[in-house]
């Protein structure tokens, strides 16, 4: 088996369920005590040059409810964990021959979050083509941003999430 790189994984969406199907019959369940959890989606961060967005367009047709982070840093681009210009549109095109399968994060990190937050969305606007269906917003110092004026920033970010929201989901990232 050959690796192909290092992806970090995290839970985005657990839906609850409180009752099951046995025999096509619908059993009551105590909704406290039974509750039932099922995955709704899968974050899997950091996917780089060294994996094969093939690959990820195989994972998605059989798990569809993966979905895959791309970190989005200029100064680290091509390094690990975070791809490069070129590999980003190499996935674009996988996800739109997908049939609307796959799901794309895309992370924003250091100066995309600083333009976010100063209301300049040339890269954001970029995203819906490449096939990207959600952004969040890493405005944290280990991600290279001055989060210290993020209050003055909200209604400037507001105002881009309104502007895309029938392209782009949003969620920020504040530590």
């Amino acid at each position: 088996m050959t690796t192909v790189g290092i992806i970090s994984c995290s839970l985005i969406e657990v839906e609850k369920e409180t009752a099951i199907m046995n025999n096509n019959k619908k059993l009551k369940i105590d909704h406290e005590e039974q509750s039932i959890r099922r995955l709704r989606k899968l974050g899997l961060c950091g996917a780089d040059d060294s994996v094969s967005p093939n690959m990820l367009g195989m994972i998605c047709q059989s798990y569809p409810f993966v979905e895959f982070g791309i970190l989005f840093r200029p100064d680290k681009e091509g390094e690990p964990r975070y791809a490069s210009k070129e590999w980003v549109q190499r996935l674009g095109t996988v996800a739109m021959l997908s049939s609307d399968k796959m799901n794309l994060a895309a992370h924003l990190c250091g100066t995309r979050v600083n333009d976010a937050l100063d209301g300049n969305d040339a890269f954001l606007s970029t995203l819906p083509s490449l096939g990207f269906k959600r952004v969040q917003i890493n405005a944290t110092a280990v991600n290279g941003v001055d989060a210290s004026n993020l209050r003055q920033s909200v209604p400037t970010l507001v105002s881009l999430m309104e502007k895309y929201k029938h392209s782009l989901a949003f969620i920020i990232q504040k530590k």
